[in-house]
């Protein structure tokens, strides 16, 4: 369906509504606080269906063959209401969408999860792919992008959202300093923080999308201007495109997709 992510033209949900979060099982989801799907199950538009309704990813099998009806090229982000590559989520699922995707060199098909060390299982990756794992500043995610480094495909790319946290695409260690604006403070950072890959952008990221968290309570966690200024410094730095999400309020437009 078209999509009012700025990123993208369309979204395709073969999963439905819902995921099981990082760790999760069903029989014991671990959501993310911040998942912006549960916000919505709970709101106006709903779907007529009762498993999207309870979040509980299952196969909509006609959903993926819409790509193949669009001629035209199109941006797509693939299951933006859950994660594709949770370990729950059956090979036979993201086969199936692999196999509308190569039948579909027109599209930029786009996909983000959480669980990036699944990416390698279906290396090499088509041309027409963007692959991006998501990171939040909250707590040490560096696996991610390390797993991410190893998926075979030509464009990668980081979705700070919501940006959560101070985030280095270098290094966070104890003893430097950052800005909490939670706190309304510069303090010392007592344990390592965000990401700890320690070469730049290593050459392989291409691209940097950064939003802000809107749900219930947002002002309370509006990125400080520090950590999205020093993002875009050193996207910069390492010629990768930047894509700031218009609920970031930022004086400057700045959305850029890779080439």
């Amino acid at each position: 369906m078209p999509s009012k992510i700025e990123w993208c033209d369309e979204t395709l949900n073969p999963q439905g509504w819902g995921c099981y979060g990082p760790g999760g099982t069903p029989e014991k989801p671990q959501r993310c606080w911040y998942c912006y799907v549960e916000r919505q199950a709970k709101g106006p538009y709903v779907p007529d269906c009762e498993l999207c309704r309870q979040l509980i990813p299952h196969w909509h099998q006609h959903r993926p063959e819409k790509a193949r009806t669009w001629h035209k090229p199109r941006r797509i982000f693939w299951q933006s209401m859950g994660d594709l590559f949770h370990p729950c989520t059956p090979t036979w699922q993201i086969e199936a969408v692999l196999k509308v995707v190569r039948a579909t060199p027109q599209h930029t098909h786009i996909f983000c999860t959480k669980n990036s060390i699944r990416y390698q299982d279906f290396n090499p990756w088509p041309e027409n792919c963007i692959l991006l794992t998501t990171i939040t500043g909250l707590g040490d995610e560096s696996q991610q992008v390390l797993d991410l480094l190893e998926a075979e495909a030509r464009i990668l790319g980081l979705s700070l959202e919501p940006l959560l946290g101070p985030v280095r695409l270098r290094r966070i260690e104890r003893g430097m300093t950052d800005y909490y604006p939670f706190e309304g403070r510069w303090k010392t950072i007592t344990a390592n923080l965000g990401l700890t890959v320690d070469a730049g952008l290593t050459g392989r990221i291409s691209w940097l999308i950064i939003g802000a968290y809107t749900g219930k309570g947002a002002s309370r966690f509006v990125p400080a201007k520090p950590w999205v200024q020093g993002l875009i410094d050193q996207g910069r730095d390492d010629g990768v495109a930047i894509f700031l999400k218009n609920n970031l309020e930022w004086p400057e437009k700045i959305q850029e997709w890779p080439s």
